[in-house]
């Protein structure tokens, strides 16, 4: 049995190869091509020798039958392409040479199958050996015109029409068949190689799409992350500036009431400015840390319940004070959110509305209101900060949105580090919530805290 399947598998390899030219280069292509045809004419000239009583050169197409198989089970069942193709070119010159005196000579028409021959050496023969092969039909021509011309007895001329024609037809279906296959042969690799080519274009198109789509994005990372080092660099400049100077003012202070330098009636015009300072630098060091702790992912968030209007009371009342530096008064509306409880982080909650509301008295002018109202819709809860001071323009909006870091400075002048509204955004999402801005210049702003309602208890 195994025996049996071992024969069948090396028929099996031995008839792809002998058959299947698909995977075959272009040289073994035509040479097999170049068998095909000439088995074909043996073929057809066998029985018209036979008819025409020349049964010595129909045995002689036998012979050349036998030789053609040959070469053709040496090529491509063997493997031996090379060998092949030198003995048949070798047999194929001398029993052209040999028909060269059979049939006619110079008048007949072996000398267009010497030309043909020269063209196929050129395709099929090993590149080294291509000239050379050239060089030995040109001398064999040389020599076969000088014995014929030396010898014309040696030519055996047509004696009959019937001889010519059947000579000139098989001369013109050689040459008709031969030239349509050979030609199907180098277009069919031609067309072959275009695709390839085709292909590799389209890929390379595609890869260099795909590359400059990265050099795009690359670029544009790049662009990102060099305003995100100047916005750093600038916000480590501001809050080094900003965190000195209020602290050193405060000292100063304390220092000549230490040294009992200052009146009690001077101190009393001076600790509501101090105040100020020290509530500013408090505020910065909250957002500095939570700024820091953002850095390092979500593990510091902490959901509880929170009674959101009276959290939002409590911290109203913390800022009322810097409120009236600027006789801004609040207007409180949250009757939408009564006894709401949500789900939020204490101190996340905490700083964004003491950011959003020290913004709006930073930016409003003296004697105007501010506006805290509450809203619930069919999409989430809404905690509005709402002032008609200085307003933003739309490149500071979209700063904003983009997470640049910028400073403006108050009605009044107040400074800042713009780190706030930027924190804010942050944290707001971790909290899976958001912030929104509206705003028109000189008109006033409206920020938003949004809060999912599944975040409701």
């Amino acid at each position: 049995m195994i025996k049996n399947d071992f024969k069948r598998n090396i028929m099996q390899s031995i008839l792809k190869r002998l058959f299947n030219i698909a995977h075959l280069n272009i040289e073994e292509k035509v040479f097999i091509y170049i068998i095909r045809l000439t088995l074909f004419l043996v073929l057809i000239a066998i029985p018209i020798n036979f008819y025409i009583n020349f049964t010595f050169l129909a045995w002689v197409c036998v012979g050349v039958l036998l030789l053609n198989i040959f070469w053709y089970y040496l090529a491509f069942g063997l493997g031996h392409f090379k060998v092949a193709v030198i003995g048949y070119s070798l047999i194929t010159v001398i029993f052209l040479t040999w028909f060269w005196f059979l049939n006619g000579g110079i008048e007949g028409r072996i000398g267009i199958f010497y030309v043909v021959l020269s063209m196929i050496f050129a395709i099929i023969l090993p590149r080294k050996i291509q000239t050379y092969g050239v060089i030995m039909i040109c001398i064999i021509i040389l020599i076969v015109v000088i014995i014929e011309y030396k010898y014309p007895y040696l030519v055996d001329l047509h004696q009959t029409k019937e001889d010519k024609i059947i000579d000139l037809t098989l001369t013109y279906i050689t040459l008709a068949y031969g030239a349509f296959f050979v030609m199907s042969v180098l277009k069919s690799s031609y067309d072959q190689k275009q695709r390839k080519i085709d292909l590799k274009d389209v890929e390379i198109l595609k890869q260099n799409e795909v590359l400059e789509q990265n050099s795009l994005e690359l670029s544009r990372q790049n662009e990102q992350l060099q305003k995100m080092n100047a916005s750093q660099h600038r916000l480590f400049s501001i809050i080094a500036h900003d965190l000195r100077s209020p602290l050193t003012s405060s000292k100063a202070i304390v220092e000549l009431v230490y040294q009992k330098n200052m009146p009690v009636e001077q101190l009393q015009e001076v600790v509501p400015e101090m105040y100020r300072n020290l509530s500013y630098t408090l505020s910065l060091v909250d957002n500095l840390l939570f700024w820091a702790k953002s850095q390092f992912g979500d593990n510091f968030i902490h959901l509880e319940p929170i009674e959101l209007n009276s959290y939002i009371e409590s911290q109203i009342a913390d800022l009322e004070i810097i409120a009236t530096y600027k006789n801004i008064h609040f207007e409180v509306s949250l009757e939408k959110t009564k006894n709401v409880i949500i789900g939020f982080d204490r101190q996340i909650l905490e700083i964004a509305l003491r950011n959003l509301i020290s913004n709006a008295v930073k930016f409003s002018h003296e004697n105007s209101p501010i506006c805290i109202q509450t809203t619930i819709n069919n999409d989430n809860l809404q905690i509005k900060v709402i002032d008609s001071g200085m307003g933003m323009s739309l490149e500071h909006l979209e700063n904003i949105r983009k997470g640049i870091v910028f400073s403006s400075k108050g009605t009044n002048y107040e400074k800042g580090t713009g780190l706030g509204l930027n924190l804010c955004q942050g944290l707001l999402k971790k909290c899976n919530s958001t912030l929104e801005i509206e705003s028109i210049e000189q008109k006033g702003t409206t920020v938003s805290i949004i809060i999912p309602l599944d975040m409701l208890y």
